[in-house]
């Protein structure tokens, strides 16, 4: 009894000796004080960061949540005669049953429920919508779409996500006659056979607008409307009729390129060329950029218009050194079309700079065997071999007919502008770290697939500092800045391919945070 009065007393000495003190002061006085003796500490302790944690997956987080708490919530005795019925195939007579439900049927209204939907979705996500939708989430619809879909819980969450588009009751399927549950429940048309696969990715903005144009699809809507509400932009209405030719297998944004590609003439085999361009993997609905999606179109129509006569070799070449000039001469704010030019003359480009890149590549073998020499050499040899390299180097800049490489046969430094930053953004850990010589120049450009181990001139003359973007998992994007006006002239995929939104974001953070700073 002594022992509990005594805590008791000491606990109520604490709490006055507090009592005064701001939460802010509370914390204080904890990083300088000992927890248990309260006697104060030789070094204060050091709070921990918190981690910044991107919003748009806090948001799937809770989207996730609500859901699971409708689909599993605690079982109760009514929860569970539901799902003995259902599984029993006992369905109540319908003149004393609640949970069958009149469900609308396809209509003009389709596309503007759907807007609304969507609208609701993007503002407060499932945490506003389940509740409304109460009528279709009945204890025994879910136990008849868990028992139907027990092998997929990705699945089962996004048909009782969808239900206000439910076409008939969950309660009035009979597996025997009816066939598949998710056809039964939301097909009435034909829908392209790759949007079916969307129903079994875990829901979010992008999957959630596909999954809507599948119910467009199956119950009569217009895409049309929808895709103008989604602020898609299409080249021609005409692609919702070549996506039911696209592969099953093919994810969303690779269906869209397969079906223009198709609709302009192109030939599966060319497409795949296409394809193993990650640079040409882009997304034509959202374009980042109207530049490059115009840049699409007009290097697919060059090359379809001459497949005929283009081996698979010579595609792949042609791709490639497209994108090469389109992005070097954006550089320089002009533009770069195949348009116009002949099969005969781009081939010979090519064939020219593959030839100036092998010369290039001998110039660098017969410098580091020639540096094996002089670095045993002595005195007067030395220099005499040193004279001579730089005649030679002098000889063959002015022999070459492009600047690619003027600067690329030696092997310089730089000083680094101390830009160096790294961030926790999009659920990733993300690292900007500039390129200080030549040689991590060219280690980018053969990781990457470009040409920016040619840009040691721009960096020893200080027009350009180039940076690699790498996540946790690698290489994503190569950054090359203006020191002076400190913007980006130009960032650049593998390939060159243009970036995602959230490798763009991390970018438009880190010029804002650091560079401008």
């Amino acid at each position: 009894m002594e022992v509990s009065m005594n805590t008791a007393t000491a606990k109520q000495a604490i709490k006055q000796c507090f009592q005064s003190l701001t939460d802010e002061q509370l914390q204080q006085y904890h990083l300088n004080h000992d927890y248990f003796t309260g006697r104060p500490l030789g070094k204060p302790q050091v709070p921990h960061n918190r981690v910044e944690v991107d919003p748009s997956i806090q948001k799937k987080q809770r989207n996730l949540s609500r859901l699971n708490e409708v689909l599993y919530p605690t079982p109760t005795l009514g929860s569970v005669m539901g799902d003995a019925l259902a599984a029993l195939k006992l369905v109540p007579e319908k003149s004393i049953s609640t949970d069958t439900v009149l469900l609308k049927k396809p209509s003009e209204g389709l596309v503007d429920r759907a807007k609304s939907w969507f609208d609701q979705y993007q503002v407060d996500g499932l945490e506003s919508l389940l509740p409304a939708q109460a009528d279709q989430l009945t204890e025994m619809n879910l136990a008849v779409i868990k028992r139907a879909f027990s092998h997929n819980t990705v699945l089962i969450q996004n048909v009782c996500m969808l239900s206000p588009f439910w076409l008939r009751s969950p309660l009035e399927w009979d597996e025997q006659s009816d066939g598949d549950l998710l056809e039964y429940l939301f097909v009435q048309y034909d829908a392209p056979a790759f949007l079916k696969s969307c129903w079994y990715d875990a829901a979010d903005e992008e999957s959630v607008r596909w999954l809507l144009c599948f119910v467009m699809y199956a119950q009569g809507g217009s895409l049309k409307a929808l895709a103008k509400h989604f602020n898609w932009t299409l080249v021609s209405n005409k692609l919702w009729h070549e996506l039911f030719s696209c592969p099953t297998d093919l994810s969303p944004q690779h269906a869209v390129l397969y079906a223009e590609f198709y609709r302009l003439g192109g030939w599966t085999e060319d497409f795949s060329c296409l394809m193993e361009n990650e640079s040409y993997v882009i997304d034509l609905l959202e374009p980042i950029s109207e530049e490059s999606r115009d840049f699409w179109y007009d290097t697919c129509r060059w090359t379809i218009s001459h497949q005929l006569e283009l081996a698979a070799e010579e595609n792949t070449k042609v791709l490639w050194w497209a994108r090469h000039q389109f992005t070097e001469h954006a550089r320089n704010g002009e533009s770069y079309r195949l348009q116009g030019r002949s099969q005969a003359k781009v081939l010979d480009s090519i064939a020219e700079y593959e030839l100036e890149k092998h010369r290039f590549e001998q110039a660098r073998a017969r410098m580091a065997a020639r540096a094996v020499q002089v670095s045993m050499a002595r005195g007067a040899e030395r220099e005499r071999l040193r004279l001579e390299n730089i005649e030679e180097q002098a000889a063959r800049r002015e022999r070459q007919h492009f600047n690619y490489f003027d600067y690329e046969e030696m092997d310089a430094t730089w000083a680094s502008h101390g830009w160096n930053w790294s961030t926790f953004i999009h659920g990733k850990n993300w690292r900007f770290t500039e390129l200080t010589t030549s040689q991590q120049l060219r280690d980018e450009g053969n990781a990457m697939s470009h040409c920016v181990g040619s840009y040691t001139g721009s960096c020893v003359n200080q027009d350009s500092a180039i940076f690699s973007l790498r996540d946790e998992a690698g290489r994503v994007a190569t950054v090359e800045v203006d020191p002076v006006l400190k913007e980006v002239n130009q960032a650049q995929g593998k390939c060159n391919s243009d970036l995602r939104k959230a490798a763009q974001s991390v970018i438009e953070k880190w010029i804002k945070e650091v560079v401008l700073r």
